[in-house]
């Protein structure tokens, strides 16, 4: 829509060249043109991660509850399928706990926690016998 800026040109006042605003007529046209698939910035189905969340949070809307556990939290736009399209059923929107347990992220998340427990106690056990060598 830069076509409907009111600039200064660089030949402000030179003779013969006169810079006209826009109708109202013009830009509601032009507002029709450029939505969506009329932008030439348009991607459709080749739009990244982030791009379609986007899209997805203006076309689909957000719910008080999860979808899933019907609390009232902090809701994360989910993907049920995996392959991130622009179907709006498709995506659902749920709370954090819900989300992670849908892909997956809950259990790798509590065995790397319980692993890193492990290793924390082990350098803490490993560094107490060293203090215990080192003293006698």
């Amino acid at each position: 829509m830069t076509q409907c800026k009111k600039r200064i040109p660089w030949n402000k006042g030179m003779k013969g060249l006169k810079a006209s605003p826009c109708t109202e007529k013009r830009k509601e046209k032009l507002r029709k043109e450029y939505k969506s698939e009329g932008n030439p910035n348009w991607k459709g189905d080749k739009v990244g991660y982030v791009g379609i969340h986007l899209w997805v949070k203006r076309h689909l809307e957000k719910p008080k509850r999860c979808e899933n556990c019907r609390r009232i939290k902090r809701l994360d736009l989910a993907n049920i399928s995996g392959k991130y399209l622009r179907d709006l059923t498709d995506w659902e929107w749920l709370c954090r706990r819900c989300h992670m347990i849908k892909d997956g992220r809950l259990k790798k998340f509590k065995m790397l926690s319980k692993n890193k427990t492990k290793i924390w106690i082990n350098n803490i056990q490993k560094s107490k016998s060293k203090n215990n060598i080192n003293k006698q």
